[in-house]
């Protein structure tokens, strides 16, 4: 049962925060709680496989999800239609306009997360958090990023891929909102599909039940393959 500090979202809120890791069904909720407020965290994130018997302990205790999070895996090749959009493929992206241009399409589009959906956590932290995690992986924490650029060679949306154990994950994936509706987001996981089958790799994406995207996942090939529920222990209550 890992109570594990996290440094990145303690720095940018300002709190001490944790992730509490769920380790067996023996773990038990009251002493990991306990062990949260002698270590001075404000706030512990859960997250909880669907069913998992301490939803229904956190129920009880008033607590619920912030969200709901969608794992999907590439499980079939599906016919993608997109437009005839050229797509780069970088290791890193060091371009100070292109960093800049990937940063404004982030926190213009990605208000989906259980950071956005919790109230007591400021949206310009968030937003902060989500302009650092991005150039992180646009410096190289992402194992690959993509990128589409416009007709003016502005780039129109980004994909940026987490390698681990010969299964690569979409990291965060965006379209600037003045392409949406254009097919660009198809392109770009069309894209990142032929690479991780030329790789040999297996694919995931993660994403919230209620974002339109799961629909887009669907018909690109990924079938749900798990559902965990998010929970924000404030440990004032």
């Amino acid at each position: 049962m890992p109570l594990t500090a996290s440094a990145f979202d303690t720095a940018h809120y300002g709190l001490p925060i944790a992730w509490l890791a769920r380790g067996g069904d023996d773990d038990d909720l009251e002493s990991a709680l306990a062990t949260a407020r002698r270590d001075g965290y404000a706030v512990v994130f859960v997250r909880l496989h669907e069913g998992d018997a301490w939803c229904g302990e956190l129920g009880a205790r008033g607590h619920r999800p912030v969200d709901t999070l969608v794992t999907s895996t590439l499980a079939f090749d599906a016919v993608i239609p997109h437009p005839d959009v050229a797509i780069e493929q970088r290791a890193t992206v060091d371009d100070r306009a292109d960093v800049a241009a990937v940063v404004a399409i982030t926190n213009a589009t990605l208000h989906t997360s259980h950071l956005h959906a919790d109230p007591r956590l400021p949206r310009a932290a968030t937003a902060a958090l989500y302009a650092a995690w991005v150039s992180n992986d646009l410096a190289g924490r992402a194992s690959r990023t993509l990128l589409a650029r416009d007709a003016d060679g502005a780039i129109s949306g980004f994909l940026t891929v987490v390698v681990r154990e010969r299964t690569a994950a979409i990291d965060l994936v965006a379209v600037h909102p003045d392409h949406h509706g254009r097919g660009i987001g198809s392109a770009l996981i069309a894209a990142f599909v032929a690479w991780v089958r030329a790789e040999g790799l297996a694919a995931t994406v993660g994403t919230q039940a209620d974002n339109p995207a799961l629909r887009l996942y669907r018909r690109c090939g990924f079938v749900p393959s798990s559902t965990q529920l998010t929970y924000h222990l404030w440990l004032d209550r």
